[in-house]
């Protein structure tokens, strides 16, 4: 492979030319992780892991800090670390805008997805007006962004709609955190479980909340803007009848499904069921989560953590996830594979390690 010195590859050569490198273990393009929350960086090691998700997001709740320097520095040292283990490109997960300027001004490309979340409804539109501008300062910036819900439990339904009709009078990609824990759909179906205790404990939900009837997948569906691309996170608890739910509907043509294994590990000590998902022949990414929920950022790590629980999934396969896939979910052309005229960059794998190479 012939690159130039800013790393477009000019040529694919049939021959070894004089001069060529060589590298134990095997080069890839520059992956792509494809959820991540950047600015939890400085929540390394500070909560708990594998007391589950109602009790990780109670810890979130009482540990997150307003923004700081020192919150700034951690944020550089895991963009930096991301870069270096070979990670071209980033979906990261936005709450405020503090970290745009370092995400613009450093050497991964990001897609901002700007996260709205509140069970209030008289204070929906504010967080829509919030969301807008930081929709505004992130293309200011020559970066892309969405405005997505959080989860099914943590989004009124009117907050909802509206996110729903930003979608629908623009393009770009709309997430969610889905399926994370059983709790998750004892809440939505029939008002009751951890999470009914948690968010009737901080006031976030009020006594009698009984549920919606239907499971979580059901529920936020009808949220789904159409035509555009779906991109559903975690996914640990995801069912065939979630899969098929979906399908049946006919209004769903373009979704993506996001494992972050480490991460699913790490709060309810449970990996999604990849072999289903693949049997469905559903369309798949990785990422990372955060630091909160992870102790690194490496999509290799992630490869190598599905691999040691599904060895009968092909490494190769894994790795489209990481790069092409990837690209092609957040539509930058310009990276994911080896070909004449892209600069998708240029990773070493060698064992358990990945390492940038250009």
């Amino acid at each position: 492979m012939v690159l130039d010195s800013k790393g477009c590859v000019l040529e694919l050569a049939g021959n070894i030319q004089e001069g060529a490198r060589h590298f134990n273990g095997f080069l890839v393009p520059g992956m792509i992780n494809a959820h991540c929350h950047l600015e939890l960086s400085y929540l390394k090691g500070a909560i708990a892991s594998g007391d589950g998700l109602s009790a990780f997001i109670h810890e979130m709740i009482t540990k997150r800090k307003p923004f700081d320097h020192d919150q700034m520095h951690s944020a550089h040292a895991a963009n930096r670390e991301m870069w270096e283990s070979g990670i071209q490109g980033v979906g990261d997960i936005a709450n405020g805008v503090e970290y745009f300027k370092l995400k613009s001004e450093g050497s991964i490309r990001y897609h901002n997805l700007f996260e709205v979340f509140g069970m209030d409804a008289s204070k929906v539109d504010v967080r829509m007006q919030c969301a807008n501008e930081a929709l505004s300062s992130s293309i200011a910036l020559g970066m892309n962004a969405s405005v997505v819900p959080h989860a099914p439990y943590s989004v009124h339904k009117k907050l909802f709609e509206l996110i729903q009709v930003f979608h629908g009078e623009r393009d770009g990609i709309w997430s969610i955190h889905h399926r994370e824990s059983v709790s998750e759909n004892e809440f939505i179906e029939s008002g009751c479980g951890e999470f009914k205790k948690l968010f009737a404990s901080l006031g976030l939900v009020s006594n009698d909340y009984k549920g919606e009837g239907v499971s979580s997948t059901e529920f936020v569906s009808q949220f789904f803007p159409a035509n555009r691309k779906l991109l559903f996170v975690h996914n640990t608890y995801l069912t065939l009848e979630d899969l098929r739910f979906l399908k049946s509907t006919g209004r769903f043509d373009d979704m993506w499904f996001c494992i972050c294994p480490k991460a699913n590990l790490y709060i309810e000590k449970r990996l999604p069921n990849i072999p289903l998902m693949i049997s469905e022949g559903c369309k798949m990414v990785l990422g990372t989560d955060s630091l909160a929920s992870n102790n690194g950022l490496s999509i290799w790590d992630e490869i190598q953590t599905i691999v040691d629980a599904y060895p009968q999934i092909a490494v190769k396969e894994l790795l489209k996830w990481a790069t092409v896939n990837g690209s092609d979910l957040y539509g930058w052309s310009d990276f994911g594979s080896f070909e004449v005229g892209k600069s998708p960059g240029v990773v070493c794998v060698d064992g358990d390690t990945s390492k940038r190479i250009l």
